[in-house]
């Protein structure tokens, strides 16, 4: 089964599930918040709440797809990035807005 991690599952990101999940593929998303946890539950997604271990997700996606906000300290994946690179996903892909 084909698994996207999604790092920061925001607009772009539920668009791309609305779309795999029916092609039979697991998505599993993080969020900042219960309450957007429980939103991604009821479409399909499996939710993990950030900050979280990314270990268990890192090592079941076959693909991995980056899009979380920035915060103040800048992208809140970059200190996954070593994590990411270790993992065992055939794609990996990034997404940004002029807003970062």
């Amino acid at each position: 089964m084909q698994t996207l991690l999604s790092l920061g599952h925001g607009y772009s990101a539920r668009a791309l599930a609305r779309r795999l999940i029916p092609q039979g593929w697991r998505i599993i998303g993080t969020t900042r918040s219960a309450a957007k946890a429980d939103a991604l539950r009821a479409e399909g997604v499996e939710p993990l709440i950030w900050p979280a271990d990314l270990g268990p997700a890192l090592a079941e996606a076959t693909h991995i797809l980056c899009s979380a906000a920035p915060v103040a300290l800048g992208d809140p994946f970059l200190q996954a990035v070593p994590a990411i690179a270790d993992a065992r996903a055939g794609w990996v892909g990034y997404l940004s807005t002029t807003g970062v």
